[in-house]
């Protein structure tokens, strides 16, 4: 019993480790397309401070696409985080208990 408990907890950490390297590839890019919103938010800032004598409607139209392109990444990072999240939720909280619920579990709803 406890040898198949330490290679579930492997797996576990396994599927875990796969997870990560996953999401943070997919993070990685997510996060050079958030480098596109930059210069939306960062020019029209630069315009205002340096060229214009009063806040214009144009630097704050550029702003405002600049901030969704960076919010809906940030969304987007949310979202591909939620389950390595759950998973190490799942690590630090699993015992020798919830192996045998996974392990008993199939079983009862076969018989079921």
């Amino acid at each position: 019993m406890e040898d198949e408990f330490l290679a579930w907890e492997t797996q576990v950490v396994e599927e875990h480790e796969r997870k990560a390297k996953t999401v943070a590839l997919s993070v990685r890019k997510l996060r050079y397309l958030n480098l596109l919103g930059l210069p939306f938010v960062v020019l029209p800032l630069l315009f205002l401070a340096f060229f214009s004598e009063s806040p214009s409607f144009t630097p704050m139209v550029w702003m405002a696409v600049g901030i969704a392109v960076m919010g809906v990444c940030a969304g987007l990072e949310q979202r591909l985080q939620k389950p390595l999240q759950a998973s190490q939720r799942f690590l630090d909280t699993y015992t020798l208990e919830t192996f045998l619920e996974q392990r008993v579990l199939p079983r009862n709803v076969i018989d079921q």
